[in-house]
């Protein structure tokens, strides 16, 4: 949000500074949000791999049941099946 915040304002220091009203070119503008955009993207991506390999390495608290959930739950489906069959 500051991101684009800064990109609006360094428009409208544009327009204060030189007193015309245009300001940024409409292109300068869309590159700037583009830019401030993909470093936001950029760095969530980062702190998500960050996040999922901190939880890997530590188990993350997760039992064998939980795993086998997580591989698949073949057993438990199994179990289902043999429930619903009665």
């Amino acid at each position: 949000m500051s991101g684009l915040g800064s990109v609006g304002f360094g428009d409208d220091f544009i327009k204060i500074y030189r007193q015309t009203s245009p300001g940024l070119p409409s292109g300068a503008y869309l590159v700037g949000q583009v830019v401030v955009g993909v470093a936001f993207a950029l760095l969530v991506q980062q702190q998500r791999f960050a996040a999922s390999s901190a939880a890997i390495s530590c188990g993350a608290g997760l039992s064998a049941e939980d795993d086998d959930l997580a591989a698949g739950g073949g057993q438990v489906v199994e179990e289902v099946a043999a429930f619903a069959d009665g």
